[in-house]
This record gives structure tokens, sequence and C-alpha cells, in this order.
């Protein structure tokens, strides 16, 4: 196997890790929230990371988790547009909200918002900031990816020290 392609394979396998960490500690969140949760039983791919159950309102939401931090020169996160586009999909086809949460080490805390709200145009009067969403390819061209405004994200709790030291060491 070429180097190139072991140094591809560990990094994913990393992303992977720390991907399941951050389900793991918005899932915790959310229990001790007294929600119900619901998740794929499959490994591997799947459309979504869990279903939530808000027994006040008797309702599902369907959440995905990014554990990522935000950009380094914009107040701005975002993901992958196809994957954005399937998640409009899943809200519009089965009239059911769609929560995206961030579990960001630099930040120190999980924060995120419900598509719905990410989807409202809004425009940010700072230098380069513009109109959100914004979409835009990434910075090597592979893909294109959707960005929104930090000050469209809502903070569900912050992390705490061994936390953040577990994202940063997965």
């Amino acid at each position: 196997m070429a180097t190139t392609q072991k140094n591809s394979d560990f990094l994913k396998l990393r992303e992977v890790k720390k991907g399941a960490y951050g389900e793991y500690l918005a899932k915790k969140y959310f229990v001790e929230e007294h929600y119900i949760i619901y998740r794929p039983t499959i490994n591997g791919s799947h459309g979504f990371d869990f279903f939530l159950y808000d027994n006040e309102k008797e309702k599902y939401i369907a959440v995905e988790v990014k554990t990522k931090a935000k950009c380094r020169n914009y107040p701005e996160t975002g993901f992958n547009q196809n994957v954005y586009e399937r998640y409009c999909q899943l809200s519009n086809e089965y009239n059911m909200p769609v929560l995206v949460v961030f579990v960001d080490e630099d930040e120190k805390r999980m924060y995120g918002n419900y598509l719905s709200e990410l989807c409202k145009p809004i425009f940010i009067d700072e230098e380069k900031a513009g109109h959100y969403p914004k979409f835009k390819p990434s910075s090597d061209g592979t893909k294109n990816l959707v960005y929104f405004h930090m000050s469209s994200m809502n903070t569900f709790r912050a992390l705490t020290d061994n936390e953040v030291a577990q994202l940063k060491k997965t």
C-alpha cells in the first residue's frame, strides 16, 4: 500500500473516531435534556446520525452532528453541500425538522440550530462576510460547501476541559 493511501486511511479513521466522540457528547446532552434517542442500527454511512423524540411537543427531530471547529478566518462554519441538500430533502419530504449540531473543540462548546433557521437568508455587513447561507468550493476544489454565520447558532452547552482534550487527542 502506498504511503499516501496509508496516511489517507489514518486520517479517515481519526475523523471517524472524532465524529463518534462528538455524537456521544451530543447524545449525552440530549438524554440529560430528557429527549428519547433513536439511532440507525447499521454500521457505516446513514442519512443522519440519530432521531430525537420530544415528549413535550410530541415530535421527532432528525439530528446531524458535525465534530469540527468553525472557520479560523471568518465567524462561520459549514459542511458539504451534498449533505446539506440531503438534509433539506429529508426535512421537506417527511415534514421533519433537522437539527444540525456542531461540537467545536476550538470554541469549547456545542452549538447549532434547526436547518430551517440556518437556511433563512441573512446579510452580515462585515468585511468579506456577505450573504448567508454561503455556497463556495472547498479550498482544494474537490467539493462544494455551505457555510452559516455563527450568529445563526445557538449554544447548547460548554465543553469541559476533559472533553476538549479528548477531542484534540482523537
